[in-house]
């Protein structure tokens, strides 16, 4: 029956493995997910229940960010594999070119090291194992513009791995 739909004992549905893989520490490429719509920035106390996404409101009256998601692969399989290297999440001002990095400053990094990479881990079907990091505030790092870049780094093989740049309109333009 489990061959019929797919599946194996030791692989599950979708081919994925049902327990964790083993962490690698070099990856190819880096695949993130970028909520595009974030929750709005208010300049003052925000009413209680307005988020869309039914977060709570209680940290700062001053509140922006976006939900993220990553995913890291090697280039010899077909399914995301976990890691055990420092994963950051760089958010630039505006819209920065893949060709213009490393070199602007980020306007705010949130930082993962390995050994804490563990209580964002999870299974999705049909996507494989990853990291959900859940909703990410830049607190005082308000963006100036309208929209920000979001590039994922990883460190932890030979050298840095960049994901491709993610654009995220933080608020309507004036």
């Amino acid at each position: 029956m489990l061959a019929l739909a797919g599946c194996s004992p030791s692989t599950g549905v979708g081919g994925y493995a049902p327990e964790a893989p083993a962490r690698v520490t070099a990856v190819d490429d880096v695949m993130p997910s970028i909520l595009l719509q974030p929750f709005e920035v208010h300049d003052g106390p925000r009413p209680a229940g307005t988020l869309p996404d039914g977060q709570s409101t209680a940290t700062s009256p001053n509140r922006g960010g976006f939900k993220a998601a990553v995913w890291f692969f090697v280039n010899d399989q077909a399914a995301p594999v976990l890691v055990s290297g420092r994963v950051e999440i760089l958010m630039f001002d505006g819209i920065v070119s893949p060709d213009a990095l490393p070199t602007p400053e980020p306007l705010h990094v949130w930082s993962f090291p390995g050994d804490k990479l563990g209580q964002f881990a999870g299974r999705l079907p049909l996507v494989g194992w990853g990291y959900n990091f859940g909703l990410l505030e830049w607190g005082s790092d308000t963006p100036t513009q309208n929209r920000v870049t979001v590039i994922v780094r990883y460190t932890g093989g030979p050298k840095p791995v960049y994901s491709s740049p993610q654009t995220v309109i933080v608020r309507e333009k004036k």
